[in-house]
């Protein structure tokens, strides 16, 4: 019995507990010291002593953070990438970029000091349309699952409501689903505009608030420099209950208490249990730090990101004795 090779293990986020990342899985487990001193003995040869370990030791298996032996570690990364290269059975993935224009001016956002302002022609979106539908029946393809992307996509309605429209009634045509999800600033999500899009299916709005209003409007600013995060929240309260929403955020290892206001607030408007979801992850300030990635490059980051989830999904930051996997995808 063995951790994975690909699995990272931090130890002391906090005192007394430690984390199981899982690199193949993007995923996540905490475990207290009890569960940590239990992992040594297995790896050298021992039992589990009881019930308890048992199941704890069980969970890690099935979820890939141990292994029996370095030939199933081996089997599991090659299942993995089988999965991968495959993609989703029988789904077209697509992502439409209908332009690369954005009405922020995001600190961090390498377009900032170099904005854009083309759009696709509408030849190229006739090509587009042209192209995913005969795809599409050269596969015999029955789930095609558009991604809105940007720039900021809704600053062209027009071009999301028109090729949903298309898209959606072809795939009806053919017996076969339609699926949508954006990725938006949320600067132009309206009510009106949110029921229209759910004319053509349950989709996916995802918006970035990047902590509390004095946190967020330091970063996320229009191009005068004033700050986005009213507009912004005003529209994920009042489209929750119209379409699903899953609130991202960017964090600096610092602004972990900003992050945890916005929870509150969230709370406070009464929107648990309304959202799809609420996932936080670390930036990289790259005009203090020579990087230009993402991730959880330290312990710093990793423990702010293990209490910010913890918070967001249970509203405690204790971790249990018995591994609770958690993601940690966010954009």
């Amino acid at each position: 019995m063995q951790l994975s090779r690909f699995v990272v293990s931090y130890r002391d986020i906090r005192p007394g507990e430690h984390v199981l990342y899982s690199v193949l899985a993007d995923h996540y487990v905490g475990i207290d010291d009890a569960t940590s001193d239990a992992l040594e003995r297995w790896t050298r040869g021992r039992r589990p002593a009881d019930a308890a370990e048992r199941e704890t030791q069980q969970v890690l298996l099935e979820e890939g953070f141990l292994v029996r032996s370095r030939a199933e570690d081996d089997a599991n990364l090659r299942a993995f990438l089988d999965r991968a290269a495959e993609g989703e059975p029988g789904t077209m993935q697509v992502t439409l970029m209908p332009t690369l224009a954005c009405n922020l001016a995001c600190t961090y956002c390498f377009q900032k000091d170099h904005p854009a302002f083309t759009k696709m022609h509408e030849r190229t979106e006739d090509s587009t349309l042209e192209w995913i539908l005969r795809t599409l029946d050269e596969r015999a393809l029955r789930v095609l699952h558009v991604h809105y992307f940007g720039g900021e996509p809704l600053t062209r309605k027009d071009f999301m409501l028109r090729t949903a429209e298309v898209l959606s009634a072809s795939m009806e045509a053919r017996g076969g689903r339609f699926r949508w999800s954006c990725t938006t600033n949320g600067i132009g999500l309206t009510p009106d505009f949110a029921l229209e899009m759910r004319r053509f299916g349950d989709g996916l709005f995802m918006v970035t608030l990047d902590g509390d209003r004095e946190t967020h409007d330091q970063m996320r600013v229009y191009r005068n420099g004033r700050g986005s995060f009213d507009q912004i929240f005003d529209n994920v309260v009042a489209c929750a209950d119209l379409v699903r929403i899953l609130v991202n955020g960017n964090f600096l290892p610092e602004q972990r208490e900003s992050f945890e206001r916005l929870l509150d607030r969230i709370e406070a408007a009464g929107l648990r249990g309304k959202l799809a979801g609420v996932n936080f992850k670390p930036i990289v300030d790259t005009q203090k730090a020579k990087a230009s990635c993402t991730g959880c490059g330290d312990k710093q980051e990793s423990q702010v990101l293990v209490q910010l989830n913890n918070a967001s999904c249970t509203g405690r930051t204790t971790t249990p004795s018995t591994p609770r996997a958690a993601s940690t995808s966010a954009r």
